[in-house]
C-alpha cells in the first residue's frame, strides 16, 4: 500500500521549517559560488531571488559536462527527462515533473514549453540536435502560462543562444574526434561592424558512423550527420533602442534510432484470433514451414494443418532475432531520418522611459521531417511505417515591463499561428497484406493570449506575486486517410474518414474545435536572511486539446479531447550558506492533475465495436521534491549534486474492456517514469607548472527503474531496472586560449532500454530502443579575442 502525504501536511511541516530554520555559520572561505542571472520573470534576477522552482546550466556548465545534444541538459537537472522518440531519435520527448505528452503529432500539444530566444517552438521535430554557442538554458518547473507563449502544465525550457556584442573581435574554433568515427567542427564570431552594429556567426558540422547496425543489410543505426548554422545581428539604434535579428538552420541526415525485437508474439496459438501471433505467421510463412493456404480467414475459419507447426516454427525463428548484442538488429528496411529545421526571430527592446520598456519578438519556424521505420527488428515485413511532417509556425509576442519602488508589472498579449502536413504511411505484415494504410492531416491551430503579473513589495523583506493569463486556441483537422494499394502508391481502395463534412471526391473530412480557459498564479516569497529565502505558491494552467488524427470511420474515434488541467501547490527554500561556498535548492510539491488525455477503449458507433481513442480519461495527483546542491570549499574543488522524487497516483483512470461493455479499472496503472533519479558533478581545477591549467570532472546520474510501457503485459521485457551512467572530463589549458579535453559518456557501456512500443493488441509483438553505449573522443579548442 502506498501512503499518501496530505497536502496539509505538506505545508505545515515545511512552513515550520521555512520559519525555524537556523543561521549557519559562516566560514572563511576563498571560493564563492558564482551568481547565475536568469530571465525566468521576463526580467534579469539572481536565480536565488527569483520564487520559482528554476534550475539553470551556464555555458561552462554545457562545456565540462560536455553536453552536445539536447537530451544532455536533463542529465542533472531534478525530475527533468528527455529522451529519445521511437519513431524519430531526432524528436526529444520531454517530460517535466511527470507530465508528458502522448504522442508528437500537429494536433497533440507538448506538456512542456521549449523557448529558445523568447520564441516557442511548438514540436520536437529536430530538437535533440546539437547545443551550439548556448549561454545558458532555464529550466522553470510546474504550469506555466500567465507569462509564456504557450499554456503548458509540466513548465517550460527556455534556451539562451550567445548574442553579438560590441567589445571586439572574438570567438573560437573547436575540433573533435571520437570513437565510432565521430567528428565535429565548431566555430563561431563575434564581428563588431560599426560602433553600434555587431553580428555573430556560427556553425558546427557533426558526424559518426552508427553506434548500432542490422545484421541482415549492414544499415548503420544511430549514426550523426548533422549541420547547424546560425548569424545573428544586433543595432543599437539609440541608447534606449535595441534590434536584435537571428536566423538558424539545421540538416539532419541519420540512420534511425537502434530499434530491437524484444519478444515476436506469444506461443499460445488460438485460430480464432491469430493478432498475437502474427509476427510469427509471418516468419512461418517466408521460412517455407507454413503455407498461405492453411491460415483461417473469415471465408474458411479452419486452420489447415501446417497452422500450429508453422506457428511455432516462425515463432522459435524469431526469437533468435532477440539474442546477440543489444546494439544488433536484423532489420531488413534501409531506416533513416531527414529533417530540416531552421526559422527568424526578430527581437526589438525599447527603454520607453527610466521605469518601463517595451519588447517585441516576432518568430517564424518551419520544419520537415521524413522517417522509413523497421518496427519489428527483424528480416521480414511486419511493420514498416513511414512518416512525415511539413510545418510552419508564425508566433508574436508583445510585452511591457513597469517597475515602481513598490511594485514591478509585465503586462503582454501572444498570439501564434501553426500550419502543416502531418502523417503516415504503413504496411503491416506484407506477406499476407497487400493494402497501404495511411494517415494524413492537414492541421491548423491558432492561439491567442493576453497576460498581466506584478510583484508587490509588502515589505523589506516580504513580496506578493500574482498573475492572470486568458486563451482561447482555435484548432482546425482536415482528415484526408485512406487505404491505398501497397504495389500502385496513391491508387486508393477506401476512404478511411470519420463521419463530418466529408467531401468524397476529395476523400477529406473537416473538423474545428475552439478551447479558452485562464491560467493564474500567486506567490508570497519572504527573505529569512540577506542569503536565505523561501517561497510558498500556488498556480494554475492548461495544455491544449485537439483532435485525433488517425481517427477511421467511426465517428467516435473523432471526437475531440479538452485540454488538460495542471494545478501545482508548491513550498521552496533557496540559501547560500558559509559565506556563499555552500547553496541549497529545496522545492515540495503537489499537483492535481485533471482531464489527463490518454488513449482508452470506447464502444463504437456500431453495435458490438471499439475504437481506441484519445480523450480526458483520467485524473491524478502527483507529489514530488527536488534538491539542488553546490558546495566549493575551495577555488580548485567543487560539488553538483541533485535529486529528484516523483509519486504519481492515478485517483480515477477507467477504461472499457475489448467486448466494449465491461469497465477497466486503471487507476492502479504505472507511467513510464522512474520515482527516483540523482546525480552527482564533481571538478577540480589546479594550474600546473609553466602556461598549464588542469581541470577534472566526474558525473555519476542514477535513475531508479521503471516500465517503459505501463499498459503493457509483458513487463518483462519492457521495464528497466535502475541503473546509473558515468561521465568523465579531463581539460588542459595551455598557451593563449588552447584547450585540449579528453572526455567519455557512459563509460562502463551501461546497456538500457531508452523506450519500448508493446503492439500486442494488434500484431503481437514488442520493440524497445536501446539507449546509447559509451563514447568517447578528444577536443581541441582555441579560442581568440576577449571571449
Amino acid at each position: 500500500m502506498k501512503y499518501r502525504v496530505p497536502k496539509q501536511f505538506l505545508i505545515g511541516v515545511s512552513a515550520t521549517l521555512l520559519s525555524s530554520m537556523p543561521a549557519v555559520p559562516a566560514l572563511a572561505q576563498n571560493a564563492v559560488i558564482e551568481e547565475i542571472v536568469v530571465t525566468a520573470r521576463k526580467r534579469s534576477e539572481s536565480l536565488q531571488e527569483v520564487p520559482v522552482a528554476v534550475s539553470a546550466l551556464t555555458n561552462e556548465d554545457l562545456e565540462r559536462q560536455s553536453a552536445t545534444e539536447f537530451t544532455d541538459i536533463a542529465l542533472h537537472i531534478p525530475n527533468l527527462f528527455i529522451s529519445e522518440v521511437q519513431a524519430d531519435p531526432t524528436i526529444a520527448g520531454l517530460s517535466l515533473r511527470g507530465q508528458q505528452q502522448a504522442d508528437t503529432l500537429l494536433t497533440t500539444d507538448s506538456s512542456v514549453g521549449v523557448y529558445v530566444d523568447g520564441v516557442n517552438l511548438p514540436r520536437q521535430t529536430g530538437l535533440n540536435a546539437n547545443m551550439f554557442d548556448v549561454e545558458r538554458v532555464e529550466v522553470l518547473k510546474g504550469p506555466q502560462g500567465t507569462l509564456y507563449g504557450r499554456n503548458t502544465t509540466g513548465g517550460a525550457v527556455n534556451v539562451i543562444a550567445r548574442k553579438p556584442d560590441l567589445e571586439g573581435l572574438h570567438g573560437y574554433v573547436r575540433a573533435t574526434g571520437g570513437n565510432e568515427s565521430f567528428t565535429q567542427l565548431s566555430a563561431a564570431a563575434n564581428i563588431p561592424l560599426s560602433e553600434t552594429v555587431a553580428m555573430r556567426i556560427g556553425a558546427q558540422k557533426t558526424d559518426q558512423d552508427g553506434l548500432g547496425s542490422s545484421n541482415f543489410n549492414g544499415n548503420e543505426l544511430m549514426d550523426q550527420n548533422e549541420l547547424f548554422v546560425r548569424a545573428s545581428f544586433m543595432w543599437d539604434v539609440s541608447d534606449r533602442v535595441t534590434l536584435l535579428l537571428q536566423a538558424d538552420h539545421t540538416d539532419l541526415d541519420e540512420g534511425g534510432a537502434m530499434e530491437k525485437l524484444l519478444q515476436p508474439g506469444g506461443l499460445a496459438v488460438d485460430p480464432a484470433n491469430t493478432l498475437p501471433v502474427t509476427p510469427s505467421i509471418v516468419a512461418g510463412v517466408r521460412s517455407g514451414a507454413l503455407s498461405p493456404a492453411d491460415i483461417p480467414s473469415a471465408a474458411s475459419p479452419v486452420p489447415g494443418p501446417t497452422f500450429v507447426p508453422g506457428v511455432v516454427a516462425g515463432y522459435n525463428e524469431l526469437l533468435g532475432y532477440t539474442m546477440g548484442s543489444s546494439h544488433e538488429n536484423w532489420a531488413d528496411q534501409e531506416t533513416f531520418v531527414e529533417a530540416t529545421t531552421g526559422g527568424l526571430a526578430l527581437s526589438l527592446a525599447w527603454e520607453l522611459s527610466d521605469d518601463m520598456s517595451l519588447k517585441s519578438i516576432t518568430g517564424h519556424r518551419q520544419w520537415e521531417s521524413d522517417r522509413l521505420l523497421d518496427m519489428d527488428g527483424s528480416p521480414y515485413d511486419i511493420l514498416h511505417p513511414s512518416l512525415f511532417v511539413d510545418a510552419e509556425i508564425f508566433s508574436q509576442e508583445l510585452q511591457i515591463n513597469y517597475a515602481t519602488e513598490q511594485a514591478d508589472w509585465v503586462f503582454g498579449a501572444y498570439y501564434s499561428s501553426e500550419e502543416g502536413d502531418d502523417g503516415s504511411k504503413t504496411i503491416a505484415v506484407g506477406p499476407l497484406n497487400p493494402t497501404r494504410n495511411v494517415t494524413e492531416g492537414k492541421v491548423k491551430n491558432t492561439s491567442l493570449g493576453v497576460y498581466a503579473q506584478a510583484t508587490y513589495k509588502i515589505s523589506s523583506r516580504l513580496d506578493f506575486t500574482a498573475g492572470l493569463r486568458y486563451t482561447k486556441e482555435e484548432k482546425e483537422l482536415e482528415n484526408r486517410n485512406r487505404l491505398e494499394l501497397a504495389a500502385v502508391p496513391g491508387m486508393v481502395i477506401a476512404c478511411r474518414v470519420p463521419p463530418g463534412n466529408l467531401a468524397i471526391s476529395s476523400c477529406a473530412g473537416d473538423f474545428s474545435d475552439a478551447f479558452d480557459d485562464p491560467s493564474w498564479l500567486v506567490s508570497l516569497d519572504y527573505d529569512i536572511s540577506d542569503t536565505v529565502m523561501g517561497y510558498a505558491s500556488i498556480a494554475r494552467s492548461w495544455r491544449g486539446g485537439g483532435q485525433n488524427l488517425r481517427a477511421e470511420t467511426d465517428s467516435k474515434a473523432a471526437a475531440p479531447f479538452a485540454p488538460e488541467i495542471a494545478t501545482n501547490y508548491e513550498l521552496g527554500l533557496k540559501g547560500d550558506y558559509l559565506d556563499s561556498t555552500l547553496r541549497a535548492n529545496l522545492a515540495l510539491f503537489v499537483t492535481d492533475y485533471e482531464d489527463i488525455q490518454r488513449s482508452i477503449i470506447v464502444p463504437g458507433s456500431a453495435s458490438g465495436s471499439v475504437v481506441t481513442v484519445l480523450t480526458n480519461a483520467a485524473e491524478a495527483q502527483i507529489f514530488g521534491a527536488e534538491l539542488e546542491f553546490w558546495y566549493s570549499p575551495t577555488d580548485a574543488f567543487s560539488v553538483f549534486a541533485t535529486a529528484g522524487y516523483i509519486d504519481f497516483e492515478y485517483q480515477e483512470f477507467e477504461s472499457f474492456a475489448q467486448d466494449g461493455v465491461s469497465i477497466v479499472d486503471r487507476s492502479n496503472e504505472d507511467v513510464s517514469l522512474p520515482d527516483l533519479q540523482a546525480s552527482f558533478s564533481g571538478r577540480y581545477d589546479t594550474p600546473l607548472s609553466g602556461n598549464f591549467e588542469l581541470g577534472v570532472q566526474l558525473d555519476y546520474v542514477w535513475q531508479d527503474d521503471r516500465n517503459l510501457a505501463p499498459t503493457s503485459a509483458r513487463s518483462d521485457v519492457t521495464s528497466q531496472e535502475g541503473f546509473g551512467r558515468i561521465n568523465a572530463r579531463i581539460d588542459l589549458k595551455f598557451g593563449q586560449g588552447y584547450t585540449l579535453s579528453l572526455w567519455g559518456k557512459n563509460l562502463a557501456d551501461e546497456s538500457f532500454l531508452a523506450g519500448t512500443t508493446d503492439f500486442t493488441g494488434n500484431l503481437g509483438h514488442t520493440i524497445g530502443v536501446i539507449g546509447r553505449p559509451r563514447t568517447y573522443g578528444v577536443t581541441l579548442s582555441a579560442d581568440f579575442g576577449d571571449s
